[in-house]
């Protein structure tokens, strides 16, 4: 399938020197059939008719296609739209989705189309859309293999896009190590991607998990080698068994492999870990003269990242709720950092018994500006001094 999804590539080989088709749908009134004689090559864009097809007026081909017979097998080639725009004899192939698709072929060797001498075979098929995910951020890249995500629309999971040289790779999550860890793993069989929420076993098969936390499924062969595959998955599936919960704007270890021959072959692979990290966007909250407040909220809606910048060289402070009485205030002097947890008070703030605040702050001064980042829970639990802050 073309890059960008509209056209079709189908190449078809049957066990005759005579002619073959396609039809496509429940009730195939769609018909492309075919037939090579020398170096004559015949393929029609037709309908179904009675006894046999009958050409349509249009011949719905994007260029001349191709054919050949060689030891028995006949083959045709011809390109197509996804929608032809011809709504009176074609049908709109659907992308990702299962249609009915019938092959044909003579079973005398004739030329002439004749269903009454026919093998014929109704499947199950489905043209598989190329994975077009634009507006990735790279997560890791070595020779051979790059992982890459993009956010979903309210940052609490992601397409995630392997590409490897290989022909089948995995992505693990939240460990250094094969054994026990919380794995995607992918390849493509038949022309179908398959990509499976497993957990990997050292050097072993990864086992499939109970409950498959994946969608939107994706993937394709590249031209000269090597493979894409896609797949949607929640940074917290809910999964507490078998899957690891993906943290955002902090680091956490990945694992990565990829193999040359089809299947997850874990003996014959490229591997190795890494420390990465996925980073939300910030929420711009409060924008005034030279003063400027930004937070992003983890996935979980547990732990809020602040960062505040003011145009002083001195001290800067948030209070929260009507009455103010919950305030972080901090300066930055030299490359000390301190951010406090604290209640109003008169004439100044009072720090708290208890700092609620996650990890250690950060913070620096430039250009007369000063600015400070802290992390602290929506609840932290302290009643006395602390605001629960409201979402939404």
């Amino acid at each position: 399938i073309k890059s960008d999804n509209t056209e079709i590539t189908w190449m078809v080989t049957a066990p005759t020197t005579g002619w073959l088709s396609l039809a496509f749908g429940e009730n195939p009134s769609d018909i492309v059939y075919g037939s090579v004689n020398g170096s004559t090559v015949t393929v029609m864009d037709a309908k179904s008719g009675s006894p046999n097809p009958v050409d349509d007026t249009t011949q719905n081909f994007v260029g001349t296609p191709t054919g050949s017979e060689s030891g028995g097998n006949t083959t045709i080639t011809f390109v197509r739209m996804a929608n032809t725009g011809d709504s009176t004899d074609d049908m709109v192939l659907p992308l990702d989705t299962v249609f009915k698709l019938t092959y044909m072929y003579s079973s005398n060797n004739s030329d002439t189309v004749d269903y009454n001498n026919a093998n014929s075979t109704t499947v199950n098929f489905k043209v598989h859309s190329n994975p077009n995910v634009t507006g990735t951020t790279q997560l890791f890249s070595t020779t051979g293999y790059t992982a890459s995500y993009k956010l979903n629309d309210d940052a609490t999971g992601a397409t995630w896009v392997i590409t490897s040289t290989g022909k089948w790779a995995g992505l693990g999550f939240g460990a250094q190590i094969m054994t026990g860890t919380d794995m995607a793993y992918g390849t493509i069989t038949d022309g179908a991607p398959v990509v499976k929420d497993t957990k990997a076993s050292g050097r072993q098969v990864p086992t499939d998990d109970t409950v498959d936390n994946f969608t939107n499924i994706m993937g394709t062969t590249l031209t000269g080698g090597g493979i894409v595959l896609v797949f949607d998955r929640m940074f917290e599936t809910g999964d507490t068994t078998d899957d690891y919960m993906i943290p955002v704007n902090t680091a956490f270890d990945i694992v990565w492999a990829f193999g040359d021959t089809f299947g997850v072959e874990h003996n014959n692979s490229s591997r190795g870990t890494s420390s990465v990290s996925i980073t939300t966007p910030a929420v711009s909250a409060v924008s005034q003269n030279g003063f400027m407040l930004s937070y992003t909220i983890k996935a979980d809606n547990t732990e809020i990242t602040w960062k505040v910048t003011a145009p002083t060289t001195g001290w800067v402070s948030l209070a929260f709720g009507d009455t103010g009485s919950d305030v972080i205030y901090g300066s930055v002097s030299g490359s000390t950092v301190t951010v406090k947890d604290a209640k109003s008070g008169s004439p100044n703030p009072v720090d708290d018994t208890t700092q609620n605040i996650v990890g250690t702050p950060t913070g620096s001064e430039s250009g007369g500006t000063t600015m400070i980042t802290f992390v602290r829970m929506v609840d932290t639990g302290d009643s006395t001094d602390d605001m629960v802050i409201p979402l939404n």
